[in-house]
């Protein structure tokens, strides 16, 4: 196992302490002790160091940390790497670390220490493909810790979450899942009743000039089992019909989208 620091950052509520986490599965699952800790207020990182052993340590809220704790975990970090066997730390930041430096709210040294490997996971505007999986993914989750039977989201409902803005990213679509499972008596979710929870605007994407990014998400997030693009089905998620799309897709110089060939979607940014 790679005993590199890792930072992850992204906006608020993007899911950076569920990426931390997967990190830790991958690496081992249950076999990897996995201590977390915010480092605002009183902290012993000294403590959780020790807890987490050869496993993983998930520190938080660094920005909001006191000089002491800075210098502390400086220290703590140089004895570390000193040993054979030793921890791997996780930093979770909104902000990315060198910007907190800028800022003044972060030690240089400490910054360079643990900004070895740079993940960047963007808003969930950004990453929409994600969302059917994420959406389907939650709602289990969810009903299986609430102990009621899991709901099932028509395609129309999926579409209706894939277009909205979501300004607080994944943890605002888990709290509106959240209302879907415990607020239905049916397990099966229609459209209507997916808008009365929502409680707000429903959102449609831009059809004068929209995004690239978007457009490619729509033809992705809607393929058939086969890899065949469904342009019925892609402009139903975007909220437009069939023929705002081709347009669109004809001003974007994709009008041969229907054959596959689509730009390659970006991944999330990592560096080290």
């Amino acid at each position: 196992m790679a005993s590199a620091p890792v930072s992850i950052t992204g906006p608020a509520g993007s899911g950076k302490r569920v990426v931390a986490r997967w990190i830790v599965f991958e690496a081992g699952g249950e076999s990897n002790s996995m201590v977390e800790v915010s480092c605002v207020g009183k902290t012993d990182l000294g403590q959780a160091l020790e807890e987490a052993g050869q496993g993983f340590l998930i520190v938080s809220d660094l920005d909001r940390s006191s000089p002491e704790v800075q210098q502390e975990f400086c220290s703590l970090l140089a004895q570390e790497r000193g040993r054979a066997n030793r921890c791997r730390v996780l930093i979770v930041t909104r902000r990315p670390l060198a910007e907190l430096v800028a800022r003044g709210e972060l030690r240089d040294d400490l910054a360079l220490a643990l900004e070895r490997v740079k993940l960047e996971i963007p808003a969930l505007c950004d990453r929409r493909e994600d969302i059917p999986e994420l959406a389907d993914f939650l709602t289990a989750q969810i009903a299986r810790e609430e102990g009621v039977s899991s709901l099932r989201l028509e395609d129309d409902v999926l579409a209706l979450l894939w277009r909205q803005s979501w300004p607080g990213n994944v943890r605002e679509l888990e709290g509106v899942l959240t209302r879907l499972v415990l607020g239905q008596r049916e397990r099966r979710v229609d459209l209507d009743c997916a808008v009365s929870v929502l409680d707000k605007h429903v959102a449609k994407i831009p059809s004068r000039r929209p995004r690239l990014l978007d457009l490619t998400a729509a033809l992705r997030s809607t393929r058939t089992a086969s890899g065949r693009i469904n342009k019925t089905r892609a402009a139903a998620y975007l909220g437009w019909d069939p023929d705002t799309l081709v347009v669109r897709l004809r001003d974007a110089k994709m009008a041969n989208s229907d054959e596959g060939e689509l730009p390659e979607a970006e991944a999330w940014g990592q560096s080290s």
